[in-house]
């Protein structure tokens, strides 16, 4: 059984053993009522992810679900865009030249508005009818979960 499904069932099992236990004897003889019986639980387990990991999966959906594969592959092979394998913390050369290191905030301004800094070597019109399509300059939560994503396939 998974970890997670026994926090959930840890409660449950306590809650069954002490009712269990309060009907156990049959029939009491006594004229007093048994004190009201009260289930303990734990406290709410924790996330078991951190923010940026939880970013990372935010980003792997919208990877899919946005339609990003088609050009922009995982495993390192070329296509219209650069591959996001090793591509976070990486250094990448700009059109006008510029070598850049590709962090979360590249990454991030890079999707919401691909116009200023594209990457030499893949044109820049397919980024921007999706960004526009997809209208990630509105979106900005989703703009970091994929940046989480892309840079964490990085080196």
């Amino acid at each position: 059984m998974r970890p997670s499904l026994r926090l959930l069932l840890a409660p449950l099992a306590v809650g069954l053993v002490l009712a269990g236990a309060v009907g156990c004897g049959g029939r009491s003889t006594s004229t007093t009522s048994a004190p009201p019986v009260t289930t303990v639980t734990s406290a709410p387990t924790p996330f078991p992810y951190d923010a940026a990991q939880q970013g990372e999966m935010a980003g792997s959906t919208l990877y899919l679900n946005d339609g990003c594969e088609a050009c922009h592959s995982l495993n390192g092979q070329r296509g219209v865009g650069p591959s996001f394998q090793s591509l976070g913390n990486s250094f990448a050369r700009l059109r006008d030249g510029h070598r850049v290191l590709v962090t979360f905030a590249f990454i991030r301004e890079a999707i919401a508005t691909p116009a200023k800094a594209p990457i030499a070597g893949y044109p820049l019109a397919p980024m921007r009818q999706a960004s526009a399509r997809l209208g990630l300059a509105h979106r900005p939560k989703d703009v970091a979960a994929l940046a989480d994503f892309i840079e964490a396939d990085g080196p």
